[in-house]
């Protein structure tokens, strides 16, 4: 394994080195001898934890490196109940070994309370403990499946079908999308829970997206699918020539609080009919009506084992009748012998529609002419055919705000040939690839983000190269404020410099853009307006006196107002000819810029508005 560290705009984060100490330990049950493969193990010290790792077939575990401190070991696993072995302390160079037991998980479900995320939306209070006990046992597995894709030690061919069928769901044609090899660890990956949030998990494709703005932080474009699985699968609707594309959602997904926040949650059941076992699920829908597409689905958990055997997902389209077929996918998770855990067959069934006369009205329906299906499965390779297959890579990193100090969220990272991420709420994105000598290199790696639109920061493009095996780090700092004011305000502040002769005047900052509800307008004025005291000094009591401060926006409509009082509160507006904006009121603080984003609307030629 290979790591490198690419740092942009001269602000490189690195990771202290950790003493040389060693965990080691057992998971077995609470009979003492027998081995549980595939317990999650992770090290936890207050809010510390230590990235999980799997316990092997013999329920063994090791931690190199351990770091020094307090510590307990917690062990998860699929049918289980979590538990946690006795505090220990680490000392330098200290080896240590620990056990913990594991209690079947039916034994443990009268110890369940309700509490957490998981109970909320449930208008039945005797349901709310069965919600939190299912959720629990879902979250093991899901568990296991990061930590099986983290060590990228499975390896895997994938094959993935597309077929078409007709209105009955009878195939008339199978032609192979896609097969590949790789130590991925994992059938089946979406998008960042992130991108999932911002772009919904279906998006339609027409000529009106076209006019949709790059700058937004978030691509019009088609993010491209990061998986062998081909997550961006797209179906034409015929009445308006449309394409949407449908996002499956993954373990990261989730287990992600974005979408635990975002959903409610109850337990069904399922009998047995027709072949299917019956099982306990964990059925989700949108808490609130969203703009962007959704899903709604059930988690499947077998009785006996309880462990998650299924995900059914439903999706929805804002504006669209629940009356027509809509779009479903099913994901299998499966344990191998080692433990571990993958999604071992996934199915994303699509409607295709085509308009047709209504007799009635004459006017035009919408009818199911057929579905397209993609089909992939998630083969575990024999040692002597994974001897070939090199091993993934991964490109990472972190953005931090200078003018704020904090990290930058919703920022939009696209690695050439490989897709679209961004920046979670720290601040950081990663790639996975999982078949690194596919991608011609090198690679180009480009941020788009509307913070640093507004900024009027450029960060270039960087070129990244990796082999197999490889960990790239890109971390990247938007300059302070203190290296960002000269730049925007530089003119301003020599100007009242040479006028005050010595006297000191305000320093606050305020930026911004200015947009007719849809683009950036350039040349209009933004005036920036607070009050006066008695002695002529900023006050936040509204007065009859009031100061004014103007500029002009420039390309895209990006504006900075410069030499505004501080810690006062101070209104700003944007006109354009006769029309005037609706005020925006900020307030500025030491080093810190204020945000205004302000829009005008030109109205008729007439008489230009009267001055504050």
């Amino acid at each position: 394994m290979h790591a490198r560290i690419i740092g942009v705009l001269a602000l490189v984060f690195g990771a202290t080195p950790l003493a040389a100490q060693v965990v080691t330990g057992r998971v077995i049950r609470e009979d003492g001898r027998t081995p549980v493969a595939g317990a999650v193990i992770t090290l936890v010290h207050d809010n510390e934890r230590i990235r999980p790792i799997l316990s092997d077939v013999e329920g063994r575990f090791s931690y190199r490196n351990a770091p020094t401190g307090n510590w307990i070991v917690r062990a998860d696993a699929a049918g289980f109940g979590m538990n946690f072995s006795e505090a220990f302390r680490m000392g330098p160079r200290d080896s240590l070994d620990v056990t913990v037991r594991l209690t079947p998980f039916a034994q443990q479900l009268a110890s369940v309370k309700a509490t957490g995320p998981m109970a909320k939306c449930n208008n039945n209070p005797g349901s709310a403990e069965r919600t939190v006990v299912v959720w629990s046992a879902i979250r093991s597995t899901l568990e296991a499946s990061q930590a099986t894709e983290r060590e990228r030690q499975t390896p895997l061919e994938i094959t993935v079908l597309d077929h078409t069928l007709d209105a009955t769901r009878r195939r008339k044609s199978t032609e192979l999308f896609k097969k590949t090899r790789s130590w991925s660890g994992v059938g089946f990956r979406a998008h960042s829970p992130a991108m999932l949030d911002s772009i919904g998990y279906v998006r339609v494709f027409d000529d009106s997206l076209v006019a949709a703005k790059a700058d937004r932080g978030v691509s019009a474009e088609r993010p491209q699918a990061q998986s062998a699985g081909g997550l961006g699968t797209m179906i034409m609707v015929e009445r308006e020539q449309e394409e949407r594309e449908y996002y499956l959602p993954d373990a990261d997904v989730m287990m992600s609080p974005t979408f635990i926040d975002a959903h409610c949650f109850s337990v069904v059941e399922r009998e047995a009919s027709n072949g299917v076992p019956r099982a306990v699920g964990l059925a989700f829908r949108p808490a609130t009506q969203r703009t962007v597409g959704e899903v709604e689905g059930t988690l499947w958990l077998d009785p006996v084992t309880a462990a998650l055997t299924q995900l059914d997902v439903d999706f929805l389209i804002p504006g669209r009748s629940r009356s027509l077929a809509n779009a479903r996918a099913t994901l299998d998770f499966a344990q191998l012998p080692t433990g571990r855990w993958i999604v071992s067959h996934w199915s994303l069934l699509m409607p295709k529609e085509r308009s047709q006369r209504n007799s009635m009205d004459n006017g035009f329906e919408q009818k199911l002419a057929g579905w397209n299906e993609r089909e992939g499965t998630a083969r575990v390779l024999p040692l002597a055919e994974a001897a070939s297959i090199a091993p993934g890579a991964v490109v990472r990193g972190r953005v931090l705000d200078g003018t704020t100090g904090k990290p930058l969220t919703d920022a939009a990272f696209t690695l050439e040939s490989v897709g679209t991420e961004l920046t979670d709420s720290t601040g950081r994105f990663q790639f996975r690839i999982f078949n690194p000598l596919s991608i011609p290199l090198p690679a180009q790696l480009t941020m788009r983000s509307e913070r640093a639109n507004v900024l009027n920061v450029v960060v270039p493009p960087r070129e990244v190269r990796f082999k197999p095996g490889d960990t790239v780090e890109v971390n990247i700092a938007i300059p302070s404020t203190a290296r960002m004011r000269p730049a925007l305000c530089g003119a301003v502040l020599d100007s009242l410099t040479a006028m005050a002769k010595g006297v000191a005047f305000d320093t606050g900052t305020v930026i911004g853009r200015v947009t007719n509800n849809a683009d950036g307008v350039e040349d209009a004025l933004v005036v920036a307006n607070w009050y006066l005291d008695g002695q002529g000094k900023p006050t936040a009591t509204r007065t009859a006196t009031m100061a004014r401060r103007a500029a002009k926006s420039g390309m895209g409509g990006r504006y900075a107002l410069c030499a505004v009082p501080e810690n006062v509160p101070v209104l700003v507006h944007a006109e354009l000819g006769n029309a005037k904006g609706q005020a925006v009121t900020v307030t500025t603080a030491p080093g810190v810029f204020a945000e205004a984003f302000v829009t005008v609307v030109p109205g008729p030629p007439g008489r230009a508005p009267a001055r504050p």
